[in-house]
């Protein structure tokens, strides 16, 4: 017995603990300013309650791809999904309850076509030749390329994740009733995300983002070559390929005959 109580504590005495506390203080602080945000929002409007919610996103995103903690009993888990995106998607339950759908989607949008152009804002700066001003420091548009990829997949995955939730919330009055809302709550939440993270974690497997930077720079390449190359070469080698593939088939013709 003693070596458990031994075992539990040394557990709990070490960095793990200061990692399951630190998120704890994360979810604290998150909830405590967003729930006021949205409490005020007859005073100062729920565009205020939007907007704190919106620029969470990046950061969001960023946390979930890269940066993982270990938590006791050797659990390992993302501040950005655990305590960014968990908290996103209950407070968006939370406004449907006490506003309608209508409202809760007004965000999503929002998101959704925030980070679409971020993503083609970002193709388009990597083609200035911008220079750097200091040695050490240069703009790293791949990274910026792949986080805008993953913030319109989870984007994409959160306007799914809605349109499940609503429809579960409403469908778990039906065998638990309306007066159980914890539970309730609990169940959609748990999964919801269940689902959340499997899909955002085949996106982040499949590297969507390199995918559609490989894409978007070949098509420019390509588009650039052609505006570079003068009309009359163009016209004279479409003409010279135009004569091949007909060459080619006569050949082909002649060879079924014989």
């Amino acid at each position: 017995m003693s070596e458990i109580a031994a075992a539990v504590a040394a557990i709990f005495s070490s960095y793990t603990t200061i990692n399951a506390l630190l998120l704890v203080a994360d979810a604290l602080i998150y909830f405590a300013v967003l729930a006021a945000l949205f409490r005020a929002r007859h005073r100062i409007g729920i565009g205020a309650f939007f907007c704190a919610l919106g620029v969470m996103h990046f950061l969001e995103t960023y946390l979930a791809s890269i940066v993982y903690v270990v938590l006791p009993f050797g659990i390992v888990a993302s501040p950005g999904s655990t305590v960014l995106f968990t908290g996103k998607l209950m407070l968006l339950l939370l406004v449907y309850i006490r506003e309608d759908a209508v409202v809760v989607r007004q965000p999503i949008y929002g998101l959704l076509i925030g980070n679409l152009l971020l993503f083609a804002l970002a193709f388009l700066t990597r083609h200035h030749g911008a220079e750097s001003v200091l040695s050490n420091r240069h703009a790293d548009f791949a990274f910026l390329d792949e986080m805008g990829a993953l913030m319109v997949w989870g984007t994409l995955i959160l306007f799914v994740d809605c349109i499940l939730m609503i429809l579960l919330y409403e469908r778990s009055r039906l065998f638990l009733g309306g007066r159980r809302l914890l539970l309730r709550l609990a169940l959609t939440g748990a999964l919801i995300l269940s689902f959340d993270q499997i899909a955002f974690y085949a996106g982040l497997r499949s590297s969507p983002a390199r995918r559609l930077r490989c894409c978007s720079a070949a098509g420019f390449r390509k588009w650039r070559r052609s505006r570079s190359t003068p009309r009359s070469a163009r016209s004279t080698s479409a003409w010279s390929s135009f004569r091949a593939t007909a060459s080619i088939r006569r050949a082909s013709s002649t060879c079924s005959t014989c």
